[in-house]
């Protein structure tokens, strides 16, 4: 299965064959690009349409605030990013 984004100039691409399964407690993946562009993806917990801080689930905050579109890539909103 081939995955692939356009940033910008560059594109992230990656081939996952048989498509991966991260089980917990792992919630960080890092990648490096060939040009050396690298990339952190952070895994969060959520229930139904509500984000939770993983350390601590008395932290919340709906979905649709939590998860902001900045050309079209879907990022923590900054203050989510702050709690890390």
């Amino acid at each position: 299965m081939g995955v692939g984004r356009r940033l910008g100039t560059r594109t992230l691409a990656q081939t996952i064959d048989p498509p991966a399964v991260l089980h917990l407690p792992v919630h960080e993946n890092h990648a490096t690009a060939p040009d050396g562009v690298k990339f952190e993806f952070l895994l969060n917990e959520r229930r139904g349409n509500t984000w939770l801080l993983r350390r601590d689930p008395t932290i919340e905050l709906p979905i649709a605030r939590a998860i902001r579109h900045e050309q079209n890539i879907p990022v923590l909103a900054p203050e989510i990013v702050l709690l890390f």
